[in-house]
């Protein structure tokens, strides 16, 4: 499997593959699906809080400013789509903090959304109600809400948010609550009828709290409030409550703001209720918690019981609720949001740790993006509806430094996400990037571009190796011609030896006719003179030729026999003199011996190549009796450099042994020569 799968991992195109895989996860991303442009820097007033709301429907968002009038007082100001100022209302009283809070809800669902706040004036909190851009709507109206308890000298009065609710008459109510901080009263949830001018006050609730959703859970047309309650630690008076702030009340108030059902005791301090929502015939409930005690997830049914519970394993930094993913917490400290029907999770999106998350519409297309606020780095990021595409963008934002963000429609543009921080206002385009499909295009270019570049590399490397071959050919072959110009003339001195002795012995017949058998052995070694290897079947008959004149030299002294296996391919390529070297060493040590030389030689088959052989009987290594005056020794070094040359040249390998040959008794009798000329394939 693995020598299969090696040549295709190899192959030029999967590299291409893999690389350009690399390259695209690193590539910055300039070509998001999305775009996000900051358009415009606006200078804003010092101590105003800005909004924009489409107050008259014409689908043109009116800017809204609210911040103190000259006399102290709340006041808030109107624009038109030309930023011209359309009016300014005061309030007669301050806003409760810091935060001027401005809410915009049609209660009296004409088309024309009413501008709904709160406002304090010393121990007192007012309602205010004004439909700026209706000319005969409800004007203005100020209502006497509730009185607050100070506490050193100081009233801490929490921002609040409104809500509609249908009332019995089908009208729409406003509720809202009011959480006063170290007095601890009021903490009530209120709800006032516009059409009767009629308030009604929960009982206290000992916790801050907020709305977290309306549900009607006993089906009787109307809606209930499920609220988040927060243990904030303070000390509350026992003439107005005898719980503790020091545990978490699970509340849900009905219709007329009274229990739906006796509150839910959670005695951990600093801990808080933040969501709740019905699910089949329950409510699902998430209480977090501080210290070493584990976030919970509560079942609860419509009698206030307490049906199962389950703990977190990590700590749910917010809460957020999702038409499709359903209940969503998050772990900012892990960058995980898990995903949860009833108690069972759902699914785990990685996100970028340490955002703080809203829900919103960047964009008005209907669908609700993601929207995270790095605070430590002012950094802006932004998921699609799936968490499958995102954005970032670092806005200019200093670290720490408070914001408040929203969308805004102005006439005849694209909506604009917008960021208000300190003195200025920024204003920012994001839509989806037309030419986000154009990446794949981009994608298969850098394909194509890495493809062309590994091949080229390839071929530059294939052509380098190609070339550094042909140089070590030519160097091997001017090597192997070099020392075949040492093997002739070796081969050459030898016969003119025997001829010498041959004429000193006075045989002119027997040196006639070893001139001639000479002659015949020197044309097919001049024939050969630029060959480096021949044919099996030219180096048998060489050495044939060469035995036959070492007989008449020797005047039929010795014997020899030759055995060819008949798989052999004599047609085969190998050295030249790569068995005659052998053979002739064989006869010269054997003769210069006292025993009757016998000499064997020939090939067989093997499955590496082809072995060729040469065995005598002059008694192995070690034991030649020729003087050293008779023989240079240069013969087997120099078919060494050959056989070392000639791999190097074909890529076949060429290795030879020597064996001694023993007797019964362990006694060496002879020498064999072993050569494996490798055939490749």
């Amino acid at each position: 499997m693995k020598t299969r799968a090696l040549p295709f991992l190899l192959h030029p195109l999967f590299i291409s593959v893999f690389l350009s895989a690399v390259f695209i996860y690193f590539l910055p991303d300039y070509n998001s699906r999305y775009l996000f442009e900051l358009e415009e820097t606006e200078n804003t007033l010092k101590d105003a809080c800005y909004y924009f709301e489409d107050l008259d429907g014409d689908g043109v968002s009116e800017k809204i400013i609210a911040r103190k009038n000259n006399i102290g007082e709340a006041s808030f100001m109107v624009f038109d789509k030309h930023d011209q100022l359309i009016d300014q209302w005061n309030l007669d009283a301050d806003f409760p903090s810091h935060i001027k809070s401005l809410n915009f809800l049609d209660i009296d669902a004409n088309g024309f959304k009413e501008v709904v706040s709160l406002t304090q004036g010393t121990d007192s909190i007012f309602l205010n109600i004004v439909e700026p851009l209706k000319d005969h709507g409800y004007g203005q109206k100020r209502i006497l809400i509730d009185l607050i308890v100070e506490k050193n000298g100081a009233y801490n009065l929490d921002d609040t948010e409104f809500r509609q609710v249908q009332n019995s008459q089908g009208k729409n109510d406003i509720v809202f609550a009011i959480n006063v901080g170290f007095g601890a009263n009021p903490r009530n949830f209120y709800r006032y009828t516009v059409s009767e001018d009629k308030l009604i006050r929960s009982p206290h609730l000992t916790n801050k709290s907020k709305l977290s959703s309306l549900s009607d859970l006993n089906n009787d047309g109307k809606a209930e409030l499920c609220l988040l309650t927060y243990s904030v630690c303070n000390e509350i008076d026992p003439e107005i409550s005898t719980k503790s702030d020091y545990s978490s009340w699970l509340t849900v108030l009905d219709h007329d703001l009274d229990f739906y059902f006796p509150q839910l005791q959670f005695e951990y301090p600093y801990s808080a209720i933040i969501q709740m929502l019905q699910e089949e015939d329950f409510l699902i409930a998430v209480l977090r918690t501080k210290r070493n005690e584990p976030s919970k997830m509560l079942k609860i049914n419509w009698l206030g019981e307490l049906v199962q519970e389950m703990d977190l394993a990590f700590i749910p930094n917010q809460s957020l609720l999702d038409p499709e993913f359903g209940l969503c917490l998050y772990d900012m400290q892990n960058g995980k949001l898990h995903t949860y029907r009833g108690l069972s999770k759902s699914h785990t999106f990685s996100i970028k740790p340490g955002l703080h998350i809203k829900r919103m519409d960047p964009n008005h297309d209907s669908v609700m993006e993601w929207v995270g606020m790095d605070y430590n780095t002012g950094e802006l990021v932004i998921y699609d509806h799936q968490l499958e595409h995102s954005l970032s963008y670092k806005t200019p934002l200093k670290p720490g430094e408070s914001f408040f963000m929203g969308t805004k429609i102005l006439d005849n543009t694209e909506p604009r996400f917008w960021i208000h921080s300190g003195l200025a206002m920024y204003s920012f385009e994001y839509k989806k990037n037309p030419m986000y499909f154009m990446r794949y295009i981009l994608y298969l270019g850098i394909y194509f571009a890495v493809a062309g570049l590994v091949f080229a590399i390839m071929k530059i490397q294939t052509y380098r190796e190609k070339q550094k071959q042909k140089l070590e050919t030519q160097i091997a072959e001017l090597q192997l011609k070099a020392i075949k110009n040492q093997v002739d003339p070796h081969f050459i001195f030898n016969a003119m030896n025997t001829l010498g002795e041959m004429t000193l012995m006075e045989n002119k017949l027997e040196a006639d006719r070893f001139i001639s058998e000479f002659a015949k052995l020197m044309r097919k070694t001049l024939a050969g003179s630029d060959k480096i290897s021949h044919t099996l079947d030219e180096e048998l008959e060489y050495v044939d030729n060469f035995i036959r004149l070492q007989q008449i030299r020797y005047v039929n002294k010795f014997k020899y026999s030759r055995d060819i296996d008949k798989q052999v391919d004599l047609a085969s390529p190998v050295p030249k003199h790569a068995l005659y070297t052998y053979v002739e060493n064989a006869i010269k040590h054997g003769m210069a011996g006292t025993a009757r030389l016998e000499l064997k030689y020939g090939a067989v088959k093997d499955p590496r190549g082809i072995l060729i052989y040469v065995e005598d009987n002059a008694g192995g290594l070690g034991n030649s009796g020729l003087s050293e005056k008779f023989s240079t020794g240069s013969g087997l070094k120099i078919i060494e450099q050959i056989f070392t040359l000639y791999t190097r040249l074909t890529r076949r390998k060429v290795s030879h042994k020597l064996v001694n040959l023993s007797d019964e008794k362990g006694k060496a009798t002879g020498l064999r020569v072993e050569i494996l000329v490798d055939q490749g394939k």
